[in-house]
């Protein structure tokens, strides 16, 4: 009931802190829908018009947010690494960028962009791109994955990152699901790889409730460097390797929790291990109590 809630003796400051918190912390695919309710939470406040952008643009960057874009082939997913210093969302598949509307989630001004990638490492971006293309491909059915490369502006340190993504929406379920991965890939040595990054799980069944799942996994690894040759295909290799244990572990904690945790919460079910029927228990009694007496 948002007239009530607006009545509450909350500062402007403290409210929009609260909104921020809000789209921060919005489930998969639900954030439009969380913007419109706190349109009527602020009542068309024109300070949280103003901040809407920023927050929508840090909550697509941080959930890896897939776009389709006219003239570009396969979708662009927004990151903290694809962001030009203009704002614009860059590319690297068809190296061009376009301006985007985070609130709408619209791209527009399409152009060329060829030089935002460091050259150094280009020939490895294409190769683990396409290892990337196939891993996603063979096993996400509704991925995304985009390869970057990247330099930190205040030192020489050169590092390839991968960004997966895979979200499936299903309203008429009450059930959103996004699964997310990170991993940069850095040279420390000519025959060595480090490969760091996190994998995680976001679940939300909203159907007469509301139950969310989050689940985070950290990579740490460091493998050899062999050659060129191999080297897309080697760092393929950890990624499916940790997320399949993530995977693994994720369904290992769902079925304790649903055999023990949740056990604890409910009351036992009946030898059969099956619900009673209640309405078939009416017909019976009512069946019965008509029966014929024996005299």
């Amino acid at each position: 009931m948002p007239s009530e809630v607006t009545t509450l003796s909350v500062n402007d400051k403290r409210r929009i802190e609260m909104a921020n918190e809000i789209v921060s912390n919005a489930p998969p695919g639900e954030i439009q829908e969380v913007y419109n309710d706190l349109r009527q939470f602020l009542e068309d406040d024109e300070s949280f018009t103003v901040l809407s952008a920023s927050m929508f643009a840090e909550h697509n960057k941080r959930n890896f947010v897939p776009v389709l874009v006219e003239g570009i082939e396969k979708p662009v997913i927004i990151t903290p690494f694809n962001v030009l210093n203009n704002g614009r969302i860059y590319d690297p598949r068809s190296k061009q960028s376009f301006e985007f509307d985070h609130v709408k989630l619209e791209a527009f001004d399409r152009a060329s962009c060829p030089n935002a990638d460091v050259e150094e490492l280009e020939s490895r971006r294409l190769s683990l791109q396409e290892s990337v293309d196939a891993y996603i491909s063979k096993y996400f059915m509704h991925g995304n994955g985009s390869v970057y490369s990247y330099a930190e502006p205040e030192c020489d340190e050169k590092k390839l990152l991968i960004c997966i993504v895979n979200q499936q929406n299903q309203p008429n379920n009450f059930l959103n699901g996004h699964w997310q991965s990170q991993f940069a890939v850095q040279f420390p040595k000519e025959d060595e790889l480090q490969i760091d990054g996190w994998i995680q799980l976001k679940v939300h069944y909203y159907e007469d409730g509301n139950v969310q799942l989050f689940s985070k996994k950290d990579v740490n690894r460091t493998i050899p460097f062999t050659n060129e040759a191999t080297f897309a295909n080697d760092v393929v290799k950890i990624v499916q390797e940790e997320e399949e244990n993530f995977q693994r572990n994720v369904d290992q904690s769902r079925r304790l929790m649903s055999e023990f945790n949740f056990k604890g919460l409910r009351r036992q079910l009946p030898v059969t291990r099956s619900k009673i029927d209640w309405s078939k228990m009416v017909s019976y009694r009512v069946a019965t109590e008509l029966k014929p007496q024996t005299p």
